[in-house]
């Protein structure tokens, strides 16, 4: 990350949008906004992932679940993959923590060029280099909610 980048993140500016379903960019304000109508889809899948309930059975009847019901993904999808729901499940920005400055991609920039072998990989970078971000405008989760879906 450059050092004017770095600045920006550490003066609570989030970079750009990193596409979080239950959240919108604004790009006057570099700030993550909370996207009501996707947040209450958010509440209800922890709710149905850490609640007793007749309705659904997992990650994958979570994903069925909202699939059938008509609500579409954060691209427009109608049809949500179970890696979707627990990447959701496991994003810990809905509990007000979000990093930038975590992962150094130094030298991908071709990748989609090279082979296989030659690719360098993204590698998070030692936690004392992460900024943090304002927890302010996060969906703030119920820890133990957050818990036990992790």
């Amino acid at each position: 990350m450059s050092r004017g980048r770095r600045e920006k993140a550490r003066q609570g500016k989030v970079l750009r949008n990193f596409q979080i379903y239950g959240y919108d960019y604004d790009k006057e304000t570099c700030q993550i906004i909370i996207k009501p109508e996707e947040a209450n889809v958010v509440r209800l899948i922890f709710d149905l992932f850490t609640k007793p309930n007749d309705l659904v059975e997992g990650i994958n009847g979570i994903a069925k679940y909202l699939s059938n019901k008509g609500i579409p993904t954060k691209r427009g999808a109608k049809v949500w993959h179970r890696q979707v729901v627990r990447q959701l499940l496991m994003n810990q920005v809905h509990t007000g923590k979000f990093h930038q400055n975590r992962w150094n991609t130094e030298g991908m920039l071709g990748n989609k060029y090279k082979s296989k072998e030659d690719r360098v990989p993204m590698k998070e970078r030692p936690k004392e280099e992460w900024i943090p971000m304002s927890a302010r405008r996060s969906l703030m989760l119920k820890h133990l909610n957050m818990h036990k879906a992790c």
